[in-house]
């Protein structure tokens, strides 16, 4: 086993040991043990998630360590972590069928793939789509992945975003999305949520929320807001300012917003229909709190503070 020139081998102790701590497993690695126990900590999360996990993939990136799984690299850690609360979300997810939102490299849906699922979807932009499709092709092989192809039968598809209301009414099991809607800019991320329900009654969403540092510069597009927005009882000034886009230059706050709503849009008569009949249920709410313990299975990512939520649509 080896590790490149630059020791990154912190990345993958914080991913692993924070599964361990979810799994009341204590035996943490450590930079002193890690070279030692790495092999034995795979073993664990074998039995962890019922399936020999697999690193097997061409590699770009320079943060990868090699072991007799293939190159660890910091992504496919995070995509093992964000499919242990997809299993946490489905209970097994063996025949069960999954659309994620963005899908990055596609190793949230390799392991899927691996657990037995029966049907994966990945709505993302067709740049990303490209390297997602070479990744898994060589992952699984071709036979088991299409592009663009909705009513394909293969396992994993790939499809553009206009394919989004295809999935309306299909019985998916599942809509996740990890690293994104908090990136998006806030009428992307927002048409997505409103539209999950006509697909799923359950929306799984990692996501950190400094999306402040991401989105444009611009008064609308640079508004703060978070996953929570859209699901509590503060969503009405994200309808409000969708449905008023031409206010949108004006803005720089979600303080703002609520100001204009409730100073001048009902005196102006520009008051929209807010649509409160849509009900939601926080299932699942958890932290990655950047600031923690890093060796202690307290967070996963030492970047940003990420929280992970599961609501249900009733």
């Amino acid at each position: 086993m080896t590790a490149n020139l630059s020791d990154f081998r912190d990345i993958y102790i914080m991913c692993i040991n924070y599964l361990f701590i979810k799994n009341n497993i204590s035996d943490f690695l450590t930079i002193e043990n890690f070279d030692k126990q790495i092999e034995e900590a795979l073993n664990k999360l074998d039995i962890i998630f019922g399936f020999k996990i697999q690193f097997n993939s061409p590699d770009y990136e320079t943060q990868l360590y090699s072991c007799s799984r293939g190159n660890i690299t910091p992504r496919k850690l995070w995509a093992l972590i964000y499919f242990w609360f997809i299993k946490q979300s489905l209970g097994d997810p063996k025949n069960k069928s999954i659309l994620e939102i963005g899908g990055g490299n596609g190793f949230v849906a390799y392991y899927a793939y691996l657990a037995g699922i029966k049907e994966y979807v990945i709505i993302d932009i067709c740049t990303t789509q490209v390297n997602q499709f070479w990744n898994l092709c060589n992952l699984i092989g071709i036979e088991h992945v299409s592009l663009n192809e909705p009513n394909s039968n293969k396992t994993i598809k790939l499809v553009c975003p206009k394919y989004y209301e295809y999935f309306y009414n299909k019985n998916i099991n599942l809509v996740c999305n990890f690293d994104g809607l908090s990136e998006y800019g806030l009428p992307i991320a927002y048409n997505y949520f409103e539209n999950f329900h006509k697909i799923s009654n359950l929306f799984l969403s990692i996501n950190h929320e400094d999306n402040y540092l991401y989105n444009k510069p611009d008064g609308y597009d640079s508004i703060p807001y978070t996953f929570n927005d859209f699901y509590s009882g503060e969503k009405n000034w994200i309808i409000y300012l969708n449905k008023y886009k031409d206010l949108k230059a004006i803005f720089t706050t979600k303080e703002q917003v609520i100001e204009h709503y409730n100073s001048y849009g009902k005196n102006e008569g520009r008051t929209p229909k807010l649509d409160n009949s849509k009900k939601y249920k926080l299932l699942l709410k958890d932290y990655s709190d950047k600031l923690a313990d890093k060796n202690e299975g307290e967070c996963f990512r030492g970047d940003h503070n990420y929280v992970i939520e599961l609501i249900e649509h009733l």
